[in-house]
C-alpha cells in the first residue's frame, strides 16, 4: 500500500462524511415547506461543497509526491476534519422544523462556523507547505489572507447583514477564480 492509498482511505471517509452532512441537510431543508431560506447560508453551503471537492482534488494532484509521517498525516487530515465540523455547524438538524428561519440559524452559529472556516483557511497555508515541501513565504501568507482569511475574520467580528453577504461573496469569487486558474 502506498502512502497516498493509506492516507486516501481516511481522507475519503472524512470528506465523505462532510459531503453527506451537507447533502442530507439540504435535502431536509427542501423537504420542509416552512423553512425560510437565507442566501448567505445557501452560499456558504455551496462553498463548503466546493471546499470539499477542491481539497480532494488538491490531494489527488500530489498523490505521487506525498511523503507522510505522523505529524504531516495529522496536519493533512485537520483540513478535512475542519470541513466536516463546519458542515455540521452550518447545516441545521431539524427535529421540529415548524417555521425554521435559516437567517436566524446562521446568525446563531455564525461566529463558531466562521471561526472553523478561518482555521481551515489558515491550515490550508500549511497544507500547501507540507504537500510541496517548500518553505512558507510571507507572500503566500499575504495571498491567502487577502483572498480568504481577512473577509472571514471581518465577518466573525461584525454581524451586519451586508458584511456577512460581502464576505461570503468575496470568498465565493476567490473560489471561482481559483477554479478558473486551475482550468487554465
Amino acid at each position: 500500500m502506498t502512502p497516498f492509498e493509506y492516507f486516501s482511505a481516511m481522507l475519503s471517509l472524512i470528506l465523505g462524511l462532510g459531503i453527506a452532512q451537507i447533502l442530507a441537510g439540504v435535502g431536509r431543508i427542501l423537504q420542509y415547506k416552512g423553512v425560510r431560506m437565507y442566501w448567505v447560508h445557501a452560499l456558504w453551503a455551496v462553498l463548503l461543497l466546493h471546499f470539499h471537492f477542491s481539497l480532494w482534488w488538491k490531494f489527488w494532484s500530489v498523490r505521487e509526491a506525498l511523503q507522510l509521517n505522523y505529524a504531516s498525516f495529522v496536519l493533512l487530515l485537520l483540513g478535512p476534519m475542519l470541513l466536516f465540523f463546519s458542515a455540521r455547524l452550518l447545516i441545521p438538524d431539524f427535529s421540529d422544523p415548524g417555521e425554521a428561519d435559516l437567517s436566524d440559524y446562521y446568525y446563531s452559529v455564525r461566529r463558531i462556523f466562521l471561526s472553523v472556516i478561518l482555521v481551515f483557511f489558515i491550515n490550508g497555508m500549511f497544507i500547501d507547505n507540507v504537500l510541496t515541501g517548500e518553505h512558507l513565504e510571507l507572500t503566500d501568507i499575504a495571498s491567502h489572507a487577502e483572498s480568504e482569511a481577512i473577509p472571514v475574520l471581518i465577518a466573525i467580528l461584525y454581524s451586519q447583514r451586508w458584511v456577512q453577504g460581502a464576505a461570503a461573496v468575496y470568498v465565493a469569487m476567490a473560489a471561482v477564480f481559483s477554479v478558473i486558474a486551475e482550468i487554465w
